[in-house]
């Protein structure tokens, strides 16, 4: 008998796993080390299907998500996606998964560079004082970057929390951006809270997606 489609997907699945922190922090990137509380993982998102009502009634298969990670892996740097593209990547219910997968789509990013030694990978977490003055610096063209990672945003991320977000996402065009979000699949994220462009997603979750059939 054949393996089913999710077993031969997983087996086949590409493993998602961190250099050190250290590899990072000799190009000049500073990715916090509490994203390696994280384990690696093989990248077999589940089928999700948006959470949000406004939305049309919808299932995300996970060969669209992983579609979406291959265009960034194999693309050149030259590549739209590569030079201004939006990623959100979500998981639920905390951000460990997501936050793991966003550094390494910059590990990925970075390796697209070989003879580069230095990056300007700019890592921000809301709510930190020095985070709030880097997004500020960014608004206001005191400081660019090669790449933007945003994190810590939620549902419940306040007001002047989103609309920074979405300010910081409005300038991104002449470099990448990737968007870490916990709680919610992305599509409904940026669809009903930042109403900002999302050009490729990531969605984890233990949740099920129950398919219902008709017969006749």
């Amino acid at each position: 008998m054949p393996p089913s489609r999710s077993t031969a997907n997983r087996s086949t699945a590409p493993r998602v796993k961190l250099p050190t922190r250290q590899w990072f922090l000799d190009r000049c990137v500073n990715i916090p080390g509490f994203v390696w509380r994280k384990p690696p993982f093989k990248l077999d998102p589940p089928a999700f299907a948006p959470s949000s009502e406004k939305l049309a009634s919808r299932i995300v298969e996970s060969e669209t998500m992983t579609g979406h990670y291959k265009r960034w892996v194999d693309s050149p740097h030259d590549h739209p996606m590569i030079r201004h593209g939006i990623y959100g990547v979500a998981s639920e219910p905390s951000d460990d998964t997501a936050l793991y997968f966003a550094a390494h789509l910059v590990h990925q990013w970075m390796l697209k560079f070989p003879d580069r030694r230095m990056f300007d990978v700019k890592w921000a977490v809301f709510g930190s004082e020095p985070d709030f003055k880097l997004c500020d610096d960014i608004l206001q063209g005191h400081t660019t970057c090669d790449l933007l990672v945003l994190t810590n945003l939620t549902p419940n991320s306040s007001a002047y929390r989103l609309q920074k977000a979405r300010d910081l996402i409005a300038v991104t065009r002449s470099y990448p951006a990737i968007v870490v979000v916990a709680g919610e699949d992305p599509i409904s994220f940026f669809s009903t809270r930042l109403y900002a462009p999302l050009h490729s997603f990531f969605f984890q979750t233990s949740k099920t997606v129950v398919r219902r059939q008709s017969f006749i």
